[in-house]
């Protein structure tokens, strides 16, 4: 979290400066960017800073329209990976408790067939003992 609040003030910083790219250069750029940010994704906390710092330098130098953009798509793209995260722990909390009260259900269930099984044992000696 630390990382993501010095990321957006930095970010803020660089939306001063401006300038502008051809086309062939943006869709470099927007290539770049998105694997920078897959790469922060994926990377484990000790390396994020690296791409951040690299991100941020591409950042810099775009137009300010362009940086609005690709600061918006950052911003969306590191959030949504976060809420996708615990979504995944809401599930497989999920899958656990359903999983939990299914084999509570199946326990009831084979008590309830012991219970028969033995109830039917009973009977069964009763009739043998008045047959006799």
């Amino acid at each position: 979290m630390k990382i993501f609040k010095v990321f957006l003030s930095f970010v803020f910083l660089l939306i001063i400066t401006t300038t502008s790219l051809g086309k062939d250069e943006k869709n470099e750029i927007s290539y770049e960017i998105k694997s920078l940010i897959e790469k922060v994704k994926t990377a484990p906390p000790e390396e994020k800073y690296k791409y951040m710092n690299q991100l941020k330098i591409i950042i810099r130098n775009l137009h300010a329209e362009d940086r609005k953009k690709i600061m918006k798509q950052i911003v969306k793209e590191l959030k949504g990976n976060r809420k996708e995260k615990i979504h995944k722990k809401e599930i497989i909390k999920h899958k656990i408790k359903r999983k939990e009260k299914f084999q509570k259900f199946n326990e009831r269930n084979m008590n309830k067939d012991r219970l028969r099984a033995i109830k039917r044992k009973i009977r069964e000696k009763r009739m043998e003992r008045r047959n006799h």
